[in-house]
């Protein structure tokens, strides 16, 4: 009976491993045992089943990812026909096994896989998800296979870039998805429009608010050329920094 429930030897259920396994992924192992587990879930699972669960997990996707994608000759469903594939790209540092380490994380979602929540929400309710500790190089190893599981079938297919402005995310694009839109997320976008903002008019003035706004507003009506172009003429003549640091 337990065994067709998927319980292991030790009584552990599939959520229980799932969730034991998710632990061990955002927190350091001790703290996983005794917080996430034990304190917010109120189930006792050792420091050494997390390990052991998060290794098994960690051979299971580099097994999946070494596994051939369908054929990307084959036409993909009709249904996808002229829908984009979305490829969110990201990187950062983490602490895994006692020190900082460089990773690298790619999300692909097709058009269809979101849902919306309401008027400013939404989620997606499938996607794939690449990560990697290394370089650009590493992470570029994994994407187009899992573009292609996505259902991207052929290089020809549209491909929407998400990135935050990083040069490294935009060679990568370049690189995997000739046909490819590119671009930059909302946080990083708002966030260069107020550096200009505080450089042409100072930190925390009036001036430097109205401006950010106005621009700010332009990219929500989409006009982003008229933004870029404002910026660039500005940086003219304005200021030395923006000729050196404004939208490139």
């Amino acid at each position: 009976m337990y065994k067709e429930m998927g319980v292991d030897a030790e009584g552990f259920t599939p959520a229980l491993r799932e969730l034991s396994t998710l632990a061990g992924v955002m927190e350091p192992y001790e703290s996983a045992s005794e917080e996430l587990a034990g304190r917010f879930a109120g189930v006792a699972v050792s420091r050494e089943k997390i390990v052991s669960l998060v290794r098994s997990a960690g051979e299971e996707a580099v097994e999946f990812l070494k596994e051939e994608p369908p054929d990307a000759t084959s036409p993909p469903p009709k249904e996808e026909t002229g829908r984009p594939l979305y490829v969110g790209i990201d990187g950062g540092m983490i602490f895994v096994d006692r020190r900082w380490q460089e990773a690298k994380v790619c999300c692909i979602f097709r058009e269809e896989d979101g849902t919306e929540l309401g008027a400013k929400r939404a989620m997606l309710a499938a996607r794939k998800v690449v990560a990697v500790r290394g370089g650009p190089g590493d992470l570029g190893a994994r994407i187009w296979p899992c573009a292609k599981r996505a259902g991207l079938g052929a290089r020809t297919r549209e491909v929407v870039v998400l990135g935050d402005g990083a040069p490294w995310i935009w060679n990568l694009a370049a690189e995997h998805f000739p046909n490819r839109v590119e671009i930059l997320d909302w946080y990083h976008a708002h966030e260069h429009v107020s550096d200009v903002a505080r450089t042409l008019y100072g930190d925390g003035s009036e001036k430097a608010e109205e401006w950010r706004e106005a621009q700010l507003e332009r990219l929500r009506q989409e006009r982003v050329l008229l933004t870029l172009c404002k910026v660039r003429i500005i940086s003219s003549y304005r200021s030395p920094v923006l000729r050196s640091n404004s939208f490139q």
